[in-house]
């Protein structure tokens, strides 16, 4: 049987707070898989850790196509710039699951 991590460690694991790692369990939007084993006590597989990580792997393409998209060397301004460079740390976060 294959180990099962405390969400302190899965939390470790992941480099995110216990907090986040809850959230992601909690309500009708479950983001990870986890094992109940009892009303309070959950535990994580680490391959569902690492198929959770993997589903989430943003190919470096698709950041350079979303440059591309943007081409943000023809922006003059730097408040747009800013504005864009926000929008893609966004988009790759929302990608990554960390939104």
């Amino acid at each position: 049987m294959e180990k099962l991590l405390t969400v302190s460690e899965a939390a470790r694991l992941l480099g995110i707070k216990t907090s986040t790692l809850y959230s992601w369990v909690s309500g009708s939007k479950k983001k990870i898989n986890y094992v109940k084993l009892s009303a309070r006590l959950l535990r994580f597989r680490e391959s569902d850790l690492a198929e959770f990580v993997s589903a989430r792997s943003v190919p470096a393409t698709t950041f350079r196509s979303a440059l591309r998209r943007h081409d943000i060397t023809r922006y003059e301004n730097k408040p747009k710039l800013d504005q864009t460079v926000n929008n893609l740390v966004r988009h790759a976060k929302r990608h990554a699951g960390l939104l």
